[in-house]
C-alpha cells in the first residue's frame, strides 16, 4: 500500500508512550554474555627450583619485571642451553626433547622486552666470543687457502664454521643449515613474534608451517638445494621459538590455516593479567642473581650434544622416568579423568586440534581447543594444590 508523507504526519505520535519507554530504558541494566571458559592462571611460580624462583621473585621486587615474562624467558633460555645433549623417556618409544615455543604477550610499554633480553645474555654472550673466534678462523682460512692454490700437492684447510645458539630472521632452509652447524640446536629469538609467521612463504610458496611442525616434533628434516650438490640432513633438530607479541596481533599467529592444524596449540602464552607499570622503587638487584644465571646456564651448555646415532649424555638416567615417578605422573593424568588424559595424550603426540575433534567426537577445532585448555588448567592445578607431586616430577 502507497502513501503519502502528508498522510503520515496525520497520524499523531504516542509522546507518552515514548517518554515512558526512555525512562524505562534508563532502569535497564545489560548483563555480559556469559563466558564460560576457564580464567587465565599466572605462570607457576611455585613449580621452579629454588634458586629460579628466587631470580623471578627477586627481579619482579627490585626492577619490577613481571614474573611471568621472566618465568618464560628462563624457560626459553635453559630449553636452548639444554638443546640435544638431554632428552627424557616416560615409556620406551615415548621420547621428549627439551623444545619450547613461547610469546610474551602485553601491551607496549608492558616490560616484555628486558626480562627477555636479561635472561638470554648468557648465549648472546656465548655467541658473540664464537664469533669473534670464528672470524680469526676465517682470516687464517682464506691465508691457508691462498697458500694452497699455490702448490697443488698440499692438502686443502677445512673451512671454519660459526657455531651459535640464537638465530633470528631466517628462513626454514636456512634453520637447517644452522642446525647442521650446531649439532645442540638452536633459539629462534624474534622481538616481535608476529614477524615469525608474517614471513611464512616469503620466499617460498608454501611448507613452511609443515616444516616448523615437524622440527617441533623433532623429526629428522632434510634439505636438497638446486644449487648445492650436498644435501643437508639433520637426524635430530632441535628448534626452541620465543618472541613478544601484542594482543591487538595475536589473530595473525592462527591466520591461514595455524590455528586448526596445531601449529599455535604448540605455543606457551605467557600473559599476566595485570598490565600496570610499577611504581618506581630504589631497590638494586643483588649481583649474586647474574652470577647464579650465568653459572648454571654455562653448567648446562658444558654438556655436550650426542654425535649423530648416538643417545644424549646419561642416557642410562634419562632413558625411563624412575619407577616412582612413573606413578606419580600416572596418578596425576588420572586426577583429570579420562578424557582430559586422551586429548593431552593426543595433543603430545602431535595430533591437529581437528582430528582431535574427529577421534573424540567434538563438534569443531575450536570446541577441542577449548576442551584441552580446560584440562591443562585442571592439571597444572592439581600440581599446584600438590606440592609433593610437583617436587617429585621435577
Amino acid at each position: 500500500m502507497l502513501t503519502s508523507m502528508a498522510n503520515i504526519a496525520t497520524h499523531a505520535i504516542n509522546t507518552e508512550l515514548v517518554d515512558a519507554i526512555k525512562a524505562e530504558a534508563t532502569r535497564l541494566t545489560v548483563l555480559p554474555a556469559e563466558d564460560d571458559r576457564p580464567k587465565a592462571q599466572g605462570f607457576p611460580v611455585h613449580a621452579l627450583p629454588e634458586g629460579l624462583r628466587w631470580i623471578v621473585e627477586h627481579l619482579h621486587a627490585t626492577i619490577g619485571f613481571p614474573m611471568d615474562y621472566t618465568g618464560a624467558a628462563i624457560l626459553f633460555t635453559l630449553s636452548v642451553a639444554i638443546g640435544t645433549s638431554a632428552r627424557i623417556t616416560p615409556k620406551r618409544g615415548w621420547t621428549e626433547a627439551a623444545i619450547l615455543w613461547l610469546a610474551l604477550v602485553g601491551r607496549p610499554g608492558a616490560n616484555k622486552t628486558h626480562p627477555l633480553t636479561m635472561m638470554l645474555r648468557p648465549l648472546n654472550k656465548r655467541d658473540l666470543e664464537s664469533a669473534r673466534q670464528y672470524e680469526n678462523e676465517l682470516k687464517e682460512w682464506e691465508a691457508a687457502m691462498k697458500q694452497a692454490r699455490k702448490d697443488e700437492a698440499a692438502p686443502k684447510p677445512i673451512e671454519p664454521e660459526c657455531a651459535q645458539h640464537l638465530v633470528s630472521d631466517t628462513t626454514p632452509e636456512a634453520l637447517v643449515e644452522a642446525l647442521a652447524r650446531n649439532p645442540r640446536g638452536v633459539g629462534l629469538h624474534r622481538d616481535e613474534l608476529a614477524g615469525w609467521v608474517e614471513d611464512f612463504g616469503r620466499y617460498n610458496k608454501g611448507g613452511d608451517v609443515q616444516a616448523y611442525l615437524s622440527i617441533w616434533s623433532a623429526q629428522p628434516v632434510r634439505v636438497n638445494r638446486v644449487k648445492s650438490k650436498r644435501p643437508r640432513f639433520v637426524e635430530r633438530p632441535f628448534v626452541a621459538v620465543c618472541g613478544t607479541i601484542q594482543p591487538g596481533v595475536l589473530g595473525r599467529l592462527v591466520a591461514d590455516g595455524r590455528g586448526a592444524n596445531g601449529f599455535v596449540d604448540r605455543i606457551l602464552f605467557a600473559f599476566p593479567e595485570a598490565q600496570e607499570v610499577p611504581a618506581w622503587n630504589e631497590s638494586e638487584p643483588d649481583a649474586q642473581c647474574a652470577d647464579y644465571w650465568q653459572a648454571l646456564v654455562e653448567r648446562l651448555l658444558n654438556i655436550p650434544p650426542p654425535d649423530e646415532g648416538a643417545e644424549p649424555a646419561d642416557a642410562a638416567d634419562m632413558r625411563l622416568l624412575d619407577e616412582e615417578r612413573r606413578d606419580v605422573l600416572g596418578q596425576l593424568l588420572n586426577t583429570i579423568g579420562e578424557r582430559c588424559r586422551k586429548i593431552l595424550e593426543l595433543w603430545k603426540l602431535s595430533y591437529s586440534m581437528e582430528e582431535i575433534a574427529e577421534q573424540l567426537g567434538f563438534s569443531s577445532a575450536d570446541m577441542a581447543r577449548k576442551a584441552k585448555y580446560r584440562c591443562h588448567v585442571s592439571l597444572l592445578e592439581q600440581v599446584k594444590n600438590n606440592p609433593k607431586w610437583g617436587d617429585m616430577l621435577r
